[in-house]
């Protein structure tokens, strides 16, 4: 089992140190996803690529039963989060 695969796991329990834990290690892919997907926006926007991150961790944290199966699931659901924001 990967670090990654056990972190979810422990998520999907409700372990809110190894919902963090996963974030910090997807970070630079989760923020490389956030700055593709502000990447067609308007120069001059009020959104930032740290900022529709964290909006999307905040998110991810108050949607509680997340129940990714793996790590693509848990990528596409972030990006799904980022769409909405």
């Amino acid at each position: 089992m990967t670090a990654i695969t056990a972190l979810l796991a422990q998520a999907r329990d409700g372990d809110r140190p190894a919902f963090d834990a996963l974030f910090q290690r997807l970070y630079p892919e989760l923020r490389h996803l956030a700055h593709t997907r502000l990447a067609g926006h308007r120069r001059g926007t009020s959104m930032e690529t740290t900022v529709l991150l964290h909006e999307c961790y905040l998110r991810l944290l108050q949607a509680g039963s997340l129940k990714p199966a793996d790590r693509a699931h848990f990528i596409a659901y972030a990006a799904h989060v980022m769409r909405s924001v």
